[in-house]
C-alpha cells in the first residue's frame, strides 16, 4: 500500500553545502523513507540526477516573487513546501520537510502523530516575543510594536500570545496547505519591518496561532550541523565524499555513506575553540 507520506528538501542558493547536505539527509534517513516519496525543490536539479527522488526544479520567476526580489530568501521555504503538496499523488496528505543541515536521527514516522488537521509539527518553541530576552527576538517588538498589517488575508497585529517556532522541521497535512499562502502573505506584509532572518517561520507560527493549530516539537528526532563549528567541519567532509564518488552515483553514495562521520572529533572541537580564542 502507498505511503499517505512524503518527504520535501527545499534546496536553493548556489552554495555546494547546500545540495551536499541534502544529498546526505536523503541519504541517511533512506531505509527510513525509501517507501514514501521524497520531494526536492530545487534551483539545481541536475544536481540531483540519479537520485531515487521526485525534483521540482525552481524557475527564476518564482525564486524572484519568493524571496521578495531577493530581498529575503527565506520565503522560498513557505513556497516550495507547497509547491511539492500540490504536486503529490492525491493518496498522500501529509508532508514533512527537514533543513538541509538537518538529518533524522530516530525514524521520521514517529513525527506522523504531530500532524493532523488540527496539529503541526515544528521544529522547537524557541519562546514568546513580548518582554524576551533573545536579541533577534526583541526585534518583532522593536519592529512591529502597535503597528496593524493589512492585506486581502490579514489584518494583523502582535499579540500577547505571539511566539517564536524554528521552522527547521515543518509537518503539515495537506488540507491545511492553505496556511503556506496565508503565511507568505503575512511574510511579505513583515518583512521589511523586522531586521532578522526568522520571520518565515514566526510569520507561520503565527498563521498556525491565528487558525488555531497547535504546533508540537519535532527536535528530538533530528540531530544537525547548522552551528558556524558543525558547518565549518561538515560542508568540506561532504565536498570531499561526493568528489570521491561523484555526484551522481546513489548507489555508491549509500554503500559508502559510513565514510561520513558527520559528528566533530573532540579534537577538533577543541581545535575550533583555540583557533576562536587566538583570533579575539
Amino acid at each position: 500500500m502507498p505511503s499517505n507520506r512524503q518527504h520535501v528538501l527545499i534546496c536553493y542558493g548556489g552554495k555546494a553545502g547546500y545540495y551536499h547536505g541534502a544529498k546526505y539527509q536523503i541519504l541517511r534517513g533512506y531505509d527510513w523513507v525509501k517507501n514514501q516519496r521524497i520531494c526536492v525543490v530545487t534551483d539545481r536539479p541536475q544536481l540531483f540526477n540519479g537520485y531515487p527522488v521526485d525534483v521540482l526544479a525552481l524557475d527564476q520567476t518564482q525564486i524572484h516573487d519568493w524571496t521578495l526580489e531577493g530581498q529575503n530568501h527565506f520565503g522560498i521555504k513557505l513556497c516550495g513546501l507547497r509547491l511539492a503538496i500540490e504536486s503529490a499523488h492525491h493518496h498522500i496528505n501529509k508532508s514533512i520537510l527537514l533543513d538541509t543541515d538537518m538529518f533524522w536521527y530516530r525514524d521520521p514516522s514517529q513525527i506522523e502523530k504531530f500532524i493532523s488537521p488540527h496539529t503541526c509539527a515544528l521544529y522547537q518553541d524557541e519562546g514568546s516575543i513580548k518582554g524576551s530576552n533573545n536579541a533577534s527576538i526583541q526585534r518583532y517588538e522593536e519592529g512591529l510594536g502597535t503597528l496593524r498589517f493589512v492585506s486581502d488575508i490579514w489584518n494583523y497585529g502582535l499579540s500577547d500570545e505571539s511566539k517564536m517556532w524554528g521552522s527547521a522541521i515543518i509537518g503539515i497535512e495537506h488540507s491545511n496547505s492553505y496556511l503556506l499562502e496565508e503565511a507568505f502573505d503575512l511574510f511579505k506584509l513583515l518583512s521589511p519591518h523586522v531586521k532578522a532572518h526568522t520571520v518565515e517561520q514566526f510569520a507561520l507560527a503565527e498563521t498556525l496561532r491565528t487558525h488555531k493549530i497547535r504546533p508540537l516539537a519535532g527536535k528530538h528526532l533530528v540531530d544537525h550541523w547548522s552551528s558556524i563549528g558543525k558547518k565549518n567541519y561538515a560542508t568540506p567532509l561532504l565536498a570531499e565524499f561526493f568528489s570521491t564518488y561523484g555526484e551522481h552515483n546513489f548507489n555508491a553514495h549509500l554503500n559508502h555513506l559510513n565514510q561520513i562521520q558527520i559528528k566533530r572529533p573532540i579534537s577538533v572541537i577543541l581545535k575550533q575553540k583555540i583557533d576562536r580564542w587566538k583570533k579575539k
